[in-house]
């Protein structure tokens, strides 16, 4: 049980939030408000200007997609900090990287210059806006009826903060970035790795890459050689991407009812909401090719008469049915790893039937180049997301090679897959220790006062 007793005078509201967060150990008077750091930017974006995003972890990005959006946008530079009224609270506060050279933000994302003032480093205050006691406090500031709760620009620059030397300043972030591209390094030594297994599956298997030669922007083609009215998919046809698929071993379809079953998840809806029957539930967000990502497993609401028909089954192998269009089409195998666990209807399982195939090596070869570009040819696309029918993913082609040369199929991605992920955790652990011992030496700088 949590208890704490504090002082009426002392609150600045009714709010719980506001007693349990955290502060810097720094004196108050020696700490500067960030309305002395930053100034407002309001300036309008030019039509040219990509939209910008910010995610939880502090990163700006490009919004993925050909998205746009209605009213007014404001322009952010290089180096600019910009956050999320309604999700600063989730961790929603970034620097523009300098990668970028602008972008564009509608109202919901206040932009604040800092080299106007230029006594905070964009680097420096990168790291400072991940310390644990700054979004403690940004959380705190939070306010509105649930799930809707803001940050409103006037309260996010009346938070202070400790500001050292400059000097200080370049030494922790030099040290710091030290540390990141050791761990990236270290990361791209292997992002090759899976890539080049899956090149070797296809000529096990005696798929060459060769049958898809590039089709250029212009083409021609006999009108009664088009398989459906899609650009894209005859330029894939012509690829060598047909429905046809010339290989060393006899070739099968994933939905021969002697292969695999493609079964679909549970639609949500506001009626499926967790309740009594709440059950862990993946979505496209876990799914990612060769892996599951249980770091943010939610829940959702199926009785029990009907989880049956919905449950993963171990060795079912989860195929992402709607996405962007360069995700659709991955797949990673479920391993059991949490129990009365279901997914939605963006990933298809496919289930094997017989002893035709196994799950493993179905894994394998639908990831390889081959199979993702057969099946991402068939998506139907819209402006913002990408969809495999079932009936594509049934018509998949899948070659059937005896069991050695499945086991040899299977051992392949899966050694990839496992140096992959090694490496990958050994360089995130790095990471996540020198983003610790970065903020401890933020939280702790001695301040200067500014003049």
């Amino acid at each position: 049980m949590y208890s704490q007793t504090a002082r009426f005078a002392g609150l600045k509201r009714w709010d719980v939030k506001q007693l349990r967060t955290l502060s810097w150990p720094q004196e108050s008077r020696l700490l500067e408000p960030l309305a002395r750091l930053a100034v407002r930017r309001s300036q309008p974006a030019p039509s040219a200007a990509p939209l910008g995003s910010i995610s939880f972890n502090g990163s700006v990005t490009l919004r993925a997609g050909d998205r746009s959006i209605r009213g007014r946008t404001y322009l952010a530079r290089s180096g600019d900090l910009v956050f999320s009224k309604i999700d600063a609270r989730n961790g929603a506060i970034g620097i523009v990287p300098p990668s970028i050279d602008q972008l564009a933000f509608s109202s919901e994302y206040p932009i604040f210059d800092l080299t106007y003032v230029g006594a905070l480093l964009p680097q420096y205050a990168a790291l400072l806006l991940r310390t644990p006691i700054f979004l403690s406090q940004v959380e705190g500031l939070a306010a509105g009826h649930s799930g809707r709760k803001r940050v409103t620009p006037e309260d996010f620059l009346s938070l202070r903060v400790p500001v050292p030397d400059e000097d200080v300043q370049r030494s922790i972030v030099a040290e710091y970035e030290e540390k990141l591209e050791s761990a990236m390094d270290r990361i791209g030594e292997v992002e090759n790795i899976v890539p080049q297994a899956s090149a070797e599956i296809l000529d096990l298997l005696g798929i060459s890459l060769d049958l898809r030669p590039s089709v250029g922007t212009r083409f021609t083609v006999q009108f009664s050689k088009l398989s459906t009215w899609s650009v894209r998919r005859t330029r894939s046809d012509l690829s060598g991407l047909s429905d046809e698929l010339m290989c060393g071993y006899p070739v099968s379809r994933l939905g021969d009812p002697t292969v695999a079953a493609i079964l679909r998840g549970v639609s949500k809806s506001p009626r499926n909401r967790p309740n009594r029957n709440a059950r862990p539930y993946l979505r496209v967000a876990n799914l990612q090719a060769g892996f599951i990502d249980l770091s943010d497993v939610r829940t959702i609401d199926v009785p029990e008469d009907a989880f049956e028909s919905v449950r993963l089954h171990l060795d079912d192998v989860l195929v992402c049915r709607n996405n962007s269009l360069e995700l659709v089409g991955k797949a990673a195998l479920w391993r059991g790893q949490i129990g009365e666990c279901t997914h939605d209807d963006h990933i298809f399982r496919v289930r094997v039937v017989g002893d035709t195939v196994t799950p493993r090596y179905l894994e394998a070869y639908i990831n390889t180049p081959y199979a993702q570009a057969w099946l991402q040819s068939r998506a139907q696309v819209t402006t913002n997301l990408a969809g495999i029918p079932g009936s594509a993913l049934a018509d998949l082609p899948i070659p059937i090679p005896d069991h050695a040369v499945q086991l040899k199929v299977e051992s392949l991605y899966q050694t990839a897959l496992d140096t992959y992920a090694a490496t990958v955790d050994q360089a995130y652990q790095t990471l996540e220790k020198a983003r610790s011992l970065a903020a401890s030496k933020v939280s702790s700088v001695k301040p200067r006062t500014l003049r």
